[in-house]
């Protein structure tokens, strides 16, 4: 079965069955899907190496992350998969383990693949090797997680000074005076931001933060669970409330608080940065923002699309994606009995 003969069962053009089997949005609903079901019945594949000699594309874009064991990459790069597929694009998943040696080595496998484009999670120290990308090889670049200083690349990234202050204004309206924090790496702005909104928030709030309330992090379980044994260990007089700058070390916190039978939240109320579905688990529930995750990866695959279809914008956008926040048990203050 060809083309040809599918336009001809269609009774449309060679050109909008073509269009419609890519996902080009000017074609009707009606029109688009009696194509798709017409081949489909056929068992019709696109042959994609003439159509990517045609269009002087691969028809592959790549998606580097840190890992897949962050569920809040693998909802992006759900996101990013689905919204791209429909045009024909296949995603390419490189993993940079948080490295700024394996950051560069992702990037570099992804442009020997001669991909469309590239939605890169940063750990933020690849400005120069990103530039290169940009300027010689014409390669368009979206970048997630964290800001990449000294590169002109579009951006979507969380609001994470607004969402921050909003955690932190919240456990204050529940009763906290003495609130911790455990933030993600300052290296990178995603957890440099995080604490910068926390400090800003308390300040805002007159509520003094002694530097024993702060302890770094790494984003994970493990990670979540030295910072917050080193957090209580330092902070001797007590703490009443903790923010966690992801909700994976929220899963470190809550081990070590049950280890230390520290009750949540008549002793220490708790609030974390994301929602990954595993927390529904927690007892109690745990008091996050909203998800913003998929739309994290829509917005970027949107964006990187656009600018794969416009190869002369020179136009940047940068997108802060704000975040609601859900109240659970882990952060509502009661009066025990």
């Amino acid at each position: 079965m060809t083309l040809k003969e599918i336009a001809t069962i269609a009774g449309v053009s060679i050109k909008t069955a073509s269009r419609a089997i890519n996902g080009y949005p000017d074609i009707s609903k009606a029109t688009r899907e009696r194509i798709l079901e017409i081949a489909r019945t056929h068992h019709y594949l696109p042959n994609n190496a003439a159509r990517s000699l045609r269009q002087n594309r691969s028809c592959t874009i790549g998606l580097v992350v840190p890992d897949l064991t962050n569920l809040f990459f693998g909802e992006v790069g759900r996101a990013v998969h689905n919204h791209l597929k429909p045009s024909g694009y296949s995603t390419l998943i490189s993993f940079s383990e948080g490295s700024h040696r394996m950051e560069i080595d992702a990037l570099d496998s992804l442009v020997a693949k001669q991909v469309d484009g590239i939605i890169l999670a940063t750990v933020g120290s690849t400005a120069d090797h990103v530039q290169l990308i940009r300027e010689h090889y014409r390669i368009p670049v979206v970048v997630i997680d964290n800001i990449l200083e000294g590169a002109d690349t579009d951006l979507v990234l969380h609001d994470d000074m607004a969402n921050s202050k909003r955690l932190t204004e919240h456990l204050c309206a529940q009763g906290c005076r003495s609130i911790g924090f455990i933030s993600g790496p300052l290296a990178e702005t995603s957890g440099a931001h995080r604490h910068e909104g926390f400090l800003q928030a308390m300040a805002t709030l007159e509520l003094p933060v002694h530097p024993t309330q702060v302890v770094t992090g790494d984003w994970t379980v493990q990670g979540g669970r030295r910072a917050a044994m080193e957090l209580l260990d330092r902070c001797t007089s007590g703490l009443d409330g903790i923010i966690t700058a992801n909700s994976l070390m929220a899963l470190g916190l809550y081990a070590v608080l049950r280890e230390r039978d520290l009750r949540i939240p008549h002793d220490i109320a708790v609030a974390s940065f994301d929602y990954l579905e595993l927390v529904d688990a927690l007892d109690p529930p745990l008091t996050t923002l909203s998800r913003v995750d998929s739309k994290i990866g829509l917005l970027a695959a949107q964006r990187l699309q656009y600018l794969i279809d416009n190869p002369e914008e020179k136009g940047v956008e940068r997108t802060l994606v704000t975040a609601e926040l859900q109240v659970r048990q882990s952060s509502v203050r009661v009066t025990l009995t």
